[in-house]
């Protein structure tokens, strides 16, 4: 089931970053992860290309990439592994992103572990597993 809801998820957020994005807007992109896991899914390679070509070649637009875990992998764990873990995900969006021809200066990662959760709950988890990209014309973080 946790499968399909972030199958069914991925797809919308595919579907959503379809449509250029003119320089004046901000852009934000969530990909989510399997538990424990770093590996960049299909789905979230499709959303990082996506986003990319959108915004590859503006040149006073700026990307932040914002690593995120949940409670329970801090909580099995510790709160170092998931920032750990966090620090991991971002890092391999970041990846992507260059190779997709966004310039690695303009990229900033932040990585929040479990700290900034979506929700405390067992259903938010596979939501607190994420990404989050965010694009905006000369915002200077």
């Amino acid at each position: 089931m946790n499968r399909l809801i972030l199958a069914a998820a991925a797809a919308t957020l595919v579907a959503a970053t379809a449509a250029p994005v003119t320089a004046q807007q901000e852009a934000r992109v969530t990909m989510l992860f399997e538990t424990d896991s770093d590996a960049i899914t299909p789905q979230a390679r499709a959303q990082i290309a996506a986003f990319a070509r959108n915004h590859r070649g503006a040149p006073d637009d700026s990307v932040r990439v914002e690593g995120h875990a949940t409670l329970a992998e801090s909580y099995e764990n510790s709160s170092g592994y998931a920032v750990g873990l966090a620090q991991r995900r971002a890092g391999n969006v970041r990846s992507v992103l260059v190779e997709e021809g966004l310039r690695p200066e303009a990229i900033v990662i932040a990585t929040f572990g479990a700290t900034r959760p979506l929700g405390n709950t067992p259903a938010a988890s596979p939501r607190n597993r994420r990404v989050e990209l965010f694009m905006s014309n000369g915002a200077g973080w």
